[in-house]
């Protein structure tokens, strides 16, 4: 079939219009090159490079200009390892927050040093971690990228007042796909594999930038969700869903602390009892949050009973909180009934009851983790990246949290619609998310829910429970099954292309 030449003209005219919007016109070169270094992936040595990689946006009407940097992490093009360079993928990461920079995946799963926290993420202490070689790293497999969003790292604007311009869901994937629109222009990459990977709210940002990415024209073989928050907030239980899964989170936190009837089961098959609990809520709890007082007197006995037999809260405790108890509620009647304040974003640990100050003010392993990775990360940063920089590097930015603006509605409707149509644009695209069992911000059940509406191909989908909270790699365990999971992905997606 072929177009009349009025509209074939037109439709090339409106091609190079959308890409010189995307792409800037004044392109930054590659700073520094640090020289070749070496270190084990994949069971091998690997010669790699690291540059620090700048992408100018230009100003437009209200938009200002802005210079995203990147760190990458690439294989040398001599290594004599390197097979087909021509079939090598790239992995395009960051962090979530929002206001969060790259440097916790960077230092602790994708960069070829990582901080080991010696097994102890709720000490927050920096003198007991160690910088170490990271033989997990995935460089064998992939060349990586560490992008920073604007606000963050080296990311910024000489128009720091109208920095905020950025400061929302869509401005901000927009500004980093076209940020890998230059970077894959820059190494002429155009028909490599390339993958995304977000963590915690830079999943629901891979999502959006995935779908950018693909309406100019660069394919996405796979989105990597790790810990994603993929929805509306669950922390203050808004409806029905959110109490149905906050409740399954809730029962194996109190599984593991030894706090319900179902701890003396603790050694037996976690699976099973997931499957048992997920069948209860599902058919029993959710359709009593549904229909309110009515559904709770179809079920007046029984429902308490199994609820109090899988949380260990009181019946009590479930009517003070109208059946449906927030997070903090939760930690509150932990507390109350054991002494025991579980962390919100991974319930495994707990602050010392002697140091209880309130559960609406407690401080969570994540925080401790970055006060400990703040001060490796820049021995790392000036004694062996050393990058040609004046300005500190900026691990976390508040004021992007306390600024952000939404814009889209709700999030969770807006990711389906995100991930259902770049599924449908591209046959290929593959999804891996890994979720923690013991994030009681984000409930593992609605990671499941989100990613299995209809519209989005379950073939292509694969969703991992970790035992794991926020955080799933901080320690050597997670380290090891995230990587393994992400490297069994890769290798998958790349075999079948």
């Amino acid at each position: 079939m072929h177009l009349p030449a009025m509209a074939a003209t037109s439709l090339i005219l409106l091609l190079c219009f959308y890409q010189s919007e995307t792409i800037a016109d004044t392109e930054k070169p590659p700073e520094k090159e640090v020289a070749v270094r070496y270190t084990r992936c994949g069971g091998q040595e690997v010669a790699y490079q690291v540059t620090l990689e700048s992408f100018a946006i230009a100003a437009q009407g209200i938009r200002p200009a802005v210079d995203i940097h990147a760190w990458r992490y690439s294989r040398t093009p001599n290594d004599t390892d390197l097979s087909d360079p021509t079939r090598r993928a790239t992995l395009f990461a960051w962090s979530g927050g929002p206001g969060a920079s790259a440097m916790t995946l960077h230092m602790g799963l994708l960069g070829p040093k990582r901080i080991n926290l010696q097994n102890s993420p709720d000490t927050g202490d920096p003198l007991a971690a160690s910088l170490e070689d990271n033989t997990e790293c995935l460089l064998d497999l992939m060349d990586i990228v560490l992008l920073d969003p604007p606000g963050t790292g080296y990311s910024g604007s000489t128009d720091k007042d109208n920095l905020q311009y950025y400061f929302n869901s869509d401005r901000d994937a927009k500004v980093l796909a076209d940020a890998i629109s230059q970077y894959v222009k820059r190494y002429n990459l155009w028909r490599q594999p390339r993958f995304v990977l977000g963590e915690s709210y830079g999943a629901a940002r891979a999502v959006k930038v995935t779908r950018e990415l693909i309406q100019q024209g660069l394919p996405v073989s796979g989105m990597i969700l790790l810990a994603p928050h993929l929805f509306y907030s669950c922390t203050d239980n808004v409806d029905a869903l959110c109490c149905n899964w906050n409740l399954q989170s809730y029962a194996i936190t109190a599984r593991y602390h030894g706090l319900s009837a179902e701890s003396a089961n603790k050694n037996t098959n976690l699976d099973r009892f997931l499957n048992t609990l997920k069948s209860f809520s599902n058919s029993t709890y959710l359709p009593a949050m549904i229909n309110g007082y009515e559904g709770l007197r179809q079920y007046p006995e029984s429902l308490s009973q199994t609820l109090v037999r899988y949380t260990g809260m009181t019946e009590q405790d479930f009517q003070t909180y109208g059946y449906c108890p927030s997070p903090t509620d939760f930690i509150e009647s932990t507390l109350r009934n054991a002494q025991i304040i579980p962390a919100l974003k991974d319930s495994r640990f707990h602050i010392p009851f002697e140091t209880y100050t309130g559960a609406r003010t407690l401080i969570n392993p994540i925080i401790l983790i970055n006060q400990t990775y703040i001060p490796l990360f820049n021995e790392y940063l000036y004694t062996e990246l050393k990058p040609e920089k004046e300005q500190p590097y900026i691990s976390f930015n508040p004021k992007i949290l306390s600024d952000w603006q939404q814009l889209t509605g709700d999030t969770m409707n807006t990711v389906i619609d995100d991930i259902t149509a770049s599924m449908m644009a591209q046959r290929q695209l593959r999804v891996l998310a890994l979720a923690g069992l013991y994030d009681l911000q984000i409930p593992f059940r609605a990671i499941e829910y989100v990613l299995s509406r209809p519209g989005i191909d379950p073939s292509r989908v694969n969703i991992r429970f970790l035992p794991s909270g926020h955080g799933p790699y901080v320690d050597e365990d997670g380290l090891i099954t995230v990587s393994q999971a992400i490297r069994t992905m890769v290798t998958k997606t790349l075999s079948d292309h």
